[in-house]
């Protein structure tokens, strides 16, 4: 549970970007896994890609060509995990942005920022961005400790959600301690 938050104003390159400062510590200890969630909400948890959030409780899993999605009529979130610890944050936060699809608009703005203790870069869609998405942002957190999936090991886990939603999901967000190979739990989408 974020037990105090630090809201700032930055002013970057002419645009103002929200900062959101987190609690330092990088893991959650094993018995704290599960955070008190008000009852607006689900706690959504998944081993395998080493973090939890709390989401909101009306939302239900999305069925279609997505590995993991949930998400209603007002908002959505879905996620991967990118990158090699030789890539740097703001690199894979550059190819998101200038895809040549542009995903994110033709001017989406990135702000800086620390989620759980690591670092972070908020992709925020501009206006020209393509109706069918939904106003859909990203959030690219580095993971305290490269996780391996698949065989591939991973800095950074991905997080896909609406621009009305990312900023609670984003707060919500906690990094859980890696176990070895065997002794994960199952992913879970309750209380």
């Amino acid at each position: 549970m974020v037990t105090r938050r630090y809201v700032f104003l930055l002013l970057l390159t002419g645009m103002f970007c929200l900062l959101t400062l987190f609690p330092t510590s990088t893991y959650i200890e094993a018995s704290k896994t599960h955070q008190q969630i008000p009852e607006s909400q689900k706690l959504y948890i998944n081993p395998e890609y080493h973090f939890q959030l709390a989401y909101p409780a009306h939302w239900t899993k999305i069925k279609g060509i997505y590995e993991e999605r949930y998400g209603a009529n007002d908002g959505f979130f879905q996620f991967t995990a990118a990158g090699t610890g030789l890539t740097k944050i703001d690199g894979i936060s550059k190819q998101l942005m200038l895809h040549k699809l542009q995903p994110y608009g033709s001017k989406p703005r990135s702000c800086a920022m620390m989620i759980a203790g690591q670092p972070a870069r908020l992709i925020l869609p501009s206006q020209d961005q393509a109706p069918f998405l939904n106003r859909q942002a990203a959030l690219l957190v580095h993971y305290p400790k490269p996780v391996k999936i698949g065989g591939t090991s991973y800095a950074y886990l991905l997080l896909w959600a609406d621009e009305e939603h990312i900023y609670d999901l984003a707060q919500n967000i906690r990094f859980m301690p890696q176990v070895e190979k065997g002794n994960h739990s199952k992913k879970t989408d309750g209380r």
